[in-house]
């Protein structure tokens, strides 16, 4: 799945870059899933930026703080995030290689042109795009390749984050933890345990093997676990755990 944000103050434009996205979706054939944020001007994007975004759409002219200087102030947060410019200001082309802009799209836009300008974002963000999150430690931040988590444990109001590179412990809940990794597969096999998939080895009674430790399912979340376990394995080519 992708995450994308969409940084546009007209809210009825916004309703079509969503439309368009879907019809995208649904011409895949399951090969590619979004998940869309919207933002209606700058600030509000940046003060709620992700460091899972993987594509952001945006507007130049905005109010509170135009779309340049919003993209100047997301590469400080973010050199690698695709992004592109979707404007009826064309004289502002040249200025977007500035702020390392992939594209540009004129308004009005087509759904054939956006869809072709999407399949290149898209490309550029499977092969360039991170999959990682910044974490909140006591000491500030850490980012953490996602691919790097095989689970997540919560104990006494702490999060132990099970990594192929060691264990990370951090203060948090596992419902936030839970909404914020659930895009990337991660499922809940009891009220302790977020087990990512990709780790997943076996999964025998009321068991599951993940990284080498077996890990309790607990009867409450056993049938959302094992739909999510198949939906998974469904969109991944049935691959196996490495």
């Amino acid at each position: 799945m992708i995450r994308i944000a969409i940084v546009e103050d007209d809210a009825s434009f916004r309703a079509t870059l969503v439309e368009y996205l879907h019809r995208i979706e649904q011409g895949s054939c399951g090969e590619v899933s979004f998940h869309i944020d919207q933002f209606g001007d700058g600030l509000s994007f940046l003060d709620a930026y992700r460091s899972d975004y993987r594509i952001v759409l945006m507007d130049i002219e905005m109010p509170y703080m135009d779309g340049m200087k919003a993209a100047q102030k997301l590469r400080e947060l973010d050199e690698t995030v695709c992004l592109i410019f979707i404007t009826n200001m064309a004289q502002y082309v040249f200025k977007g290689y500035e702020v390392s802009a992939l594209d540009f799209i004129l308004k009005p836009v087509t759904y054939e042109t956006f869809a072709f300008k999407m399949a290149k974002a898209v490309a550029a963000a499977n092969k360039f795009g991170r999959q990682d999150k910044m974490i909140k430690t006591d000491n500030g931040f850490v980012r953490v390749d996602i691919a790097d988590i095989c689970y997540i444990e919560v104990a006494q109001h702490k999060l132990r984050y099970h990594m192929l590179s060691g264990i990370l412990e951090v203060w948090g809940i596992m419902a936030k933890a839970e909404e914020e990794f659930a895009p990337y597969g991660f499922a809940r096999c009891n009220v302790s345990y977020l087990v990512n998939p990709r780790y997943v080895s076996e999964i025998r009674g009321d068991y599951v093997r993940v990284a080498g430790n077996d890990l309790k399912i607990s009867r409450s979340y056993k049938k959302d676990f094992l739909q999510k376990m198949m939906l998974y394995y469904s969109q991944n080519g049935g691959g196996t755990a490495q």
